[in-house]
């Protein structure tokens, strides 16, 4: 019957109990299942082995300072199941005491949140990349803003129409994008302004004596961001926000081109 089972064996979770030495005194066979331990090999200190080493300090560090002030403690931390995979675990222990006070160590129970832990980081995966996006919108918001006045300023001063074909003349722009639709419209617009433009669907393909002024890539990047890159000098890179709008490409290659050759 249930009730005649000793306590780790009477509930379905990965249960342990510790003496005050923090040495194993028993494990759930749950708990021996899922690390493919058997009670031999934990005896004493080795069920920590499978705490995985960059957790092991931390781990160590809270059970050490728990045992000293007899305090309940919560910790999370990555533990080896069987087949090698390291799992997180959100490990709860309680201090465990006789009828006469005497503290006879901890008792506590592991369960298994990795499946939680990835949605978690996943989750801030998502708000780094929107927060890029965001910052790429803005300014290639900004960009344009001064852009447009630029050139409109020049027309003035000139007294003439704005001359298009003048604005990248000169500038050798790469452009690195898996994608050979958008490459070739990045490069269709380039030309247009008369940048010197050439095209390829990975960096390491070969480019002969040709060597760009700027490159606009996608590798490396996630999240629909383009990287625009001045080779010539240290100047300003830029982000661009997939699909990229014909007057913010120009805006933003022009602002880097500029900068570079201060």
């Amino acid at each position: 019957m249930m009730r005649d089972l000793p306590p780790e064996e009477q509930v379905p979770v990965m249960a342990w109990t510790a003496r005050p030495d923090m040495s194993y005194d028993s494990l759930s066979p749950q708990w021996l299942a899922y690390t493919g331990y058997s009670a031999e090999q934990a005896l004493g200190d080795g069920w920590s082995r499978g705490v995985h080493p960059e957790d092991l300090g931390r781990w160590l560090e809270a059970c050490v300072r728990a045992f000293d002030s007899r305090e309940s403690f919560e910790i999370e931390y990555r533990l080896r199941r069987r087949d090698g995979e390291y799992r997180w675990m959100l490990d709860r222990g309680v201090p465990r005491y006789a009828r006469d006070g005497q503290f006879l160590g901890y008792a506590g129970a592991c369960i298994d949140i990795d499946e939680r832990k990835r949605a978690e980081r996943e989750l801030e995966r998502a708000l780094v990349r929107e927060r890029k996006l965001r910052q790429a919108a803005e300014e290639a918001g900004r960009l344009k803003d001064h852009f447009i006045a630029a050139v409109l300023r020049e027309a003035i001063e000139r007294g003439g129409p704005v001359r298009l074909r003048t604005i990248l003349s000169g500038v050798r722009v790469l452009v690195v994008d898996g994608d050979a639709g958008s490459r070739e419209r990045m490069a269709k617009v380039l030309g247009v302004a008369g940048a010197e433009t050439k095209t390829a669907a990975r960096s390491a393909e070969p480019l002969g004596a040709w060597r760009p002024d700027v490159v606009i890539s996608d590798i490396g990047l996630r999240g629909g961001c383009l990287l625009v890159k001045a080779l010539r000098a240290a100047g300003r890179d830029a982000q661009l926000r997939k699909p990229v709008e014909p007057l913010a490409l120009l805006a933003t290659v022009a602002g880097v081109a500029h900068t570079s050759s201060v």
